[in-house]
């Protein structure tokens, strides 16, 4: 077992709080696991169940109510986790610990010792949480049955990210997949530590004193259009479905309007005040979130041209490509004539005449809000792929030779790089700044509501649950359930069917 060196009093000391507190930073991530998990899977954790009062009296009311409450406890729960978290990371982060440490070995031996036992720490936490996930969902009539058969749906959430918390806080990268570096080149320990991070980290930069204050204004009218948005559709009889009015480009609702959302402007301006007095804008080693040597590995991995670094599809992972393999598939996904056409020259300013051609037919209402729905500076949409590195296993069953199998997590990526084999990716067109993107979202305002009348409506896993637990009575024995995926969806949708079955279930929906 590992002691660590031998250490002052002083030392010994400031180790031991390092230590305690990364006891409790283990302790909270197990627990935000554990909720996140619960609420996930709609299950309550037996100390936040309330239990009814009035249960002899056999009112469903009272028991429904004690329900709601025990859900609303376990979200308040969760957010106290996320609350504290917050604050043990930021003690975790301070090198307090360092301070009575008089040579870089006994540094070196300390830091070693506090990772070693906060990855002990916190896989036996996990290892504890798990174990009562289980005991939760034997609990659950749905549930039990997943538990015993395995199903990925649990078997998930039951592989959680241990090594990503471990990888969080002391900056170690164990082979856990979560980068999945599919190029020739190896990546440094900084590399790996800073992808490990994940693609939404965001690295501590200078900070412009303007555009801060900007981005809050905008923050702030955006809280003020929303809760003027949602005051003015409130009534207490159903509404029928009429044309949104839309306010202007720059309006934004005035004061008195809700108290609380006043005082928590003005909260934000103070902050702001305070925070752009006191702070410094250039990062230093106090205020950055990144080592020197990340700082390195940042700038190596941006000016690296020859690299494409995307999330997977699914998993959370990031995938690194070379730019040839990455636009070898992006060329044969387009080259599919059914679905894509190749242009001669940019159609954004066709578009826009189309779309202005198109509002001169309608109403001088709606003329006036696609005005406000139309970008200044519009510009052509951007094609990018996602790697869906969860089908390589399939596409490496096929061509890999008996010497190399059997296919597991540990030679995968090895596999994938020997055999050269591209993980299919997932198209997608961002439409920032097209011509159509407010359009879009201004059409998805109608068209959103109207999804709940369609029988097939499935939300998602735990409404599916549901459903199949009201359902499940009326189903015969040796009765099977059958899934079906469709392949490219979207595109595979012709547009004039999908406009007609979008019309018919708007009339259908306006006459009920």
């Amino acid at each position: 077992m590992n002691f660590g060196p031998r250490l002052n009093a002083q030392a010994l000391r400031d180790r031991r709080n390092q230590e305690t507190t990364l006891h409790k930073l283990a302790q909270t991530q197990s627990d935000i696991y554990f909720l996140t998990c619960c609420k996930k899977l709609d299950i309550v954790p037996k100390g936040l169940r309330l239990k009814n009062p009035l249960s002899s009296s056999g009112l469903p009311e009272a028991s429904r109510i004690c329900e709601q409450a025990s859900v609303k406890l376990r979200n308040v729960a969760l957010k106290l986790c996320y609350r504290k978290q917050r604050t043990l990371t930021g003690n975790a982060n301070t090198n307090d610990w360092r301070r009575h440490l008089n040579s870089q070995s006994k540094i070196n031996g300390v830091e070693r010792f506090l990772k070693d036992s906060y990855s002990t720490h916190v896989r036996r936490c996990f290892a504890k949480k798990n174990a009562k996930l289980r005991t939760l969902s034997k609990e659950n009539i749905l549930l039990s049955g997943l538990v015993e058969q395995g199903h990925p749906f649990i078997t998930h959430l039951f592989k959680t990210g241990v090594e990503r918390s471990v990888t969080t806080t002391t900056n170690s990268h164990p082979n856990n997949q979560q980068v999945i570096n599919l190029t020739d080149e190896p990546l440094s320990d900084a590399q790996l530590s800073l992808l490990n991070k994940g693609l939404s980290f965001c690295p501590t930069t200078k900070i412009d004193d303007v555009d801060l204050s900007f981005s809050i204004s905008r923050f702030n009218r955006r809280v003020r259009l929303k809760e003027w948005a949602h005051t003015e559709g409130i009534s207490d009889s159903p509404q029928p479905l009429s044309h949104p009015q839309l306010p202007k480009r720059e309006w934004t609702p005035g004061t008195n309007r809700n108290r609380y959302i006043d005082c928590f402007t003005d909260s934000v301006q103070q902050h702001l005040r305070s925070f752009l007095n006191t702070i410094d804008n250039a990062p230093t080693s106090k205020t950055d979130n990144l080592s020197k040597q990340e700082r390195r590995a940042l700038k190596e991995l941006s000016h690296n041209k020859d690299l494409v670094i995307k999330p997977a599809d699914k998993g959370g992972a990031v995938v690194l490509q070379t730019r040839e393999n990455y636009i070898r598939e992006a060329y044969r996904q387009l080259a599919d004539g059914k679905f894509y056409s190749r242009q001669s020259s940019d159609q954004t300013k066709q578009v826009m005449t189309k779309i202005h051609s198109l509002t001169r037919q309608l109403g001088k209402d709606t003329q006036e809000d696609i005005k406000l729905l139309l970008p200044p500076n519009p510009n052509s949409g951007h094609f990018y792929l996602l790697p869906k590195w969860h089908k390589i296993y399939s596409l490496l069953e096929n061509i890999v030779s008996d010497s190399d199998k059997p296919i597991n997590n540990s030679n995968i990526i090895s596999l994938a790089r020997k055999y050269n084999v591209i993980p299919p990716g997932r198209p997608i067109v961002s439409g920032i700044n097209t011509p159509t993107e407010y359009l879009s979202a201004y059409v998805d305002r109608f068209l959103q509501p109207l999804l709940t009348y369609i029988p097939s409506y499935i939300q998602d896993t735990t409404h599916f649950l549901r459903r199949l637990q009201h359902e499940v009575p009326f189903v015969q024995d040796g009765s099977y359930l059958v899934t079906l995926d469709v392949s490219s969806l979207y595109t595979n949708i012709p547009h004039e069917e999908g406009i007609i079955a979008c019309r018919e279930l708007l009339l259908k929906t306006l006459s009920l």
